[in-house]
């Protein structure tokens, strides 16, 4: 068959949209291999370790008092920890252009508003990481309370019992940030031994709190925006510090007490699962008020199920009045529908995949009962669920900071 000219670039431009769709479709995952340890830290400082995986995530593994961990953290991360605060205040835009010094007093001044409001153990690791680095450490406040003024159109489903394949729980997160930091360049694993609670903490590097996590309780959390003009302050515990202190919780009732009773500041969107409590929910807050979701409750969910939670961007509550996302919990919910009782990692990744955004940085799948995570990073051009998912486990990684502890 001869195809006239126009037709020709035609099919070309199908053939080549099937292979985009396809490429796209597909789902890519990587076996936990053990990871090289790169350096370690010990003596009066303590005993952390320091992991390169071959996709360029950095795992590090501290422990100690709250100054001790910041210290390894600066000591083990300094020439990193160096570039990405150089990039994000040289970077930040404030009314349109500003100067690094320019940007740093700017987030100080919110970092003052806050800081009467966060725990003294935070300040104490503040002050550690720059001491490990040589950091000063108004920058390391600074970068504390970015995520205050950055915003995360973010989507995250909870699926478990007979919504999945094998009835565990599941927990999926794409995190979309519209920032001119480019994050992706910095992905990292901290592990932190808190006595006996051990969390995972998935973030980029330079950041102080948590973005998305879980522990060796089986609990996990992931922060979203709550978009729109609701109540809000500086004058509370930044969000991603107050995530951090869900970590150290072992019961989903604990962490919805600490979220009603703590001192807010912005819009967010806390997304909770438990997998010893076998259940989940969403707490909508703002600096003023603080409503719990659960996965079975008609009246506050388009798609109510009692093995299934999702969350985009908005609230069901009468409290806050404007928010977006809608199309990605139509799609989220669609998709679970139609993919009920038979859902598995690669169909959570799937799932991710339908509700990416061209600046998804970062999409996360956990399965706290086995305490398995798959971890996938944006490269700047291919959003995250496209990318590769890498395995890790937790109770792996804790197991590689003990066998090379107990000989020190």
């Amino acid at each position: 068959m001869k195809f006239t000219q126009p037709l020709k670039y035609i099919v070309i431009f199908f053939l080549l949209l099937f292979n985009c769709i396809y490429l796209y479709s597909d789902v890519s995952i990587r076996k936990f291999t053990p990871i090289p340890i790169e350096e370690t830290l010990e003596g009066r400082f303590g005993f952390a370790l320091k992991q390169k995986d071959i996709n360029g995530i950095t795992i590090i593994h501290i422990k100690g008092t709250p100054y001790q961990m910041g210290y390894q953290i600066g000591f083990l991360l300094k020439k990193e920890l160096t570039k990405v605060y150089d990039e994000a205040f040289s970077n930040t835009s404030i009314n349109n252009a500003i100067k690094k010094q320019d940007g740093i007093n700017h987030f100080i001044k919110i970092w003052e508003k806050a800081e009467p409001f966060i725990n003294k153990k935070i300040l104490d690791e503040i002050q550690g990481i720059s001491d490990g680095s040589g950091i000063p450490v108004d920058i390391i406040k600074s970068a504390a309370v970015l995520s205050e003024t950055n915003f995360y159109g973010c989507s995250n489903f909870v699926v478990w019992g007979k919504a999945t394949a094998d009835k565990e729980l599941l927990h999926g997160r794409n995190l979309d940030v519209t920032s001119r930091i480019n994050l992706h360049k910095y992905p990292v694993i901290i592990i932190r031994y808190n006595n006996d609670n051990v969390s995972a903490d998935i973030g980029f590097l330079g950041q102080i709190g948590t973005l998305t996590a879980m522990n060796n309780n089986g609990m996990t959390v992931a922060i979203d925006d709550l978009f729109g003009y609701n109540n809000r302050t500086f004058s509370g515990i930044p969000r991603m510090i107050l995530a951090r202190e869900i970590m150290e919780r072992k019961r989903q009732k604990e962490v919805i007490t600490l979220l009603k009773s703590a001192q807010k500041t912005i819009g967010t969107i806390y997304i909770l699962s438990n997998w010893t409590e076998r259940n989940a929910c969403v707490v909508d807050t703002d600096a003023k008020y603080s409503v719990v979701r659960g996965p079975s409750t008609p009246k506050r969910s388009i798609y109510a199920n009692p093995y299934v939670l999702i969350a985009t961007n908005f609230s069901f509550s009468e409290y806050f009045k404007t928010g977006q996302g809608y199309d990605r919990y139509y799609k989220l919910a669609e998709g679970i529908y139609n993919s009920y009782g038979t859902i598995n990692i690669e169909k959570a990744i799937l799932l991710l995949q339908s509700v990416s955004e061209k600046n998804t940085i970062q999409s996360v799948v956990f399965k706290p009962s086995s305490l398995d995570f798959w971890v996938a990073y944006s490269d700047g051009k291919i959003p995250a669920p496209y990318r590769e998912f890498v395995h890790y486990n937790l109770k792996n990684l804790i197991d590689t900071y003990h066998d090379k502890s107990k000989f020190k």
